[in-house]
């Protein structure tokens, strides 16, 4: 006969080896997506960008974020989108609760700090930021692919600052 207490037992055995395994596979997946780009932290992109004139892309994200995980798994991957961040960017992932310090623009902060400063309040918030340091562009929210990929050309071509981006994507989306 099998007593009340060992059937406790095993349902607890059962729900932490179930938890156990859930965290796991959350953190792997955390892990392989975040091996989407060649991430970067603010002071090697700044370096990077100094010598090859190439912007710096800030993905401002937070652990608890479901968007952030969204864009992470559906956005990300993409192959047109991974080439057009290898071509034209230093990518940056800061984490907005994070306590780990970053440097920009010479000067030493927290990346909570640093989101702070930079007026992030929402998640994802993506910044553009040119070699020296000066932000060009904020994006805040979800965006599919598609329109992910015509942000990203948007701030390298002729028409940034001249148009917004919305007459951009319309007019690019409509060809």
């Amino acid at each position: 006969m099998i007593s009340i207490i060992q059937i406790n037992f095993n349902q607890r055995l059962a729900g932490i080896t179930l938890l156990m395994l859930t965290i796991n596979s959350v953190v792997s997946d955390r892990v392989n997506l975040k091996d989407s780009f060649d991430w970067m932290n603010l002071e090697e992109a700044q370096e990077a960008a100094m010598t090859d004139r190439k912007n710096i892309m800030v993905f401002v994200e937070a652990e608890w974020c479901g968007i952030c995980r969204q864009m992470e798994q559906n956005v990300f991957p993409e192959a047109e989108i991974q080439k057009i961040v290898d071509d034209m960017y230093h990518p940056v992932t800061i984490d907005l609760d994070s306590r780990e310090l970053v440097r920009f623009n010479g000067e030493e902060m927290t990346e909570r700090e640093f989101a702070r400063a930079m007026n992030v309040s929402a998640t994802p918030t993506f910044l553009f930021i040119n070699p020296e340091g000066v932000v060009l562009a904020h994006q805040v929210g979800y965006n599919a692919a598609n329109r992910f990929e015509a942000l990203l050309l948007f701030i390298y071509s002729d028409q940034f600052g001249e148009i917004s981006f919305e007459d951009y994507f319309r007019m690019h989306s409509e060809s």
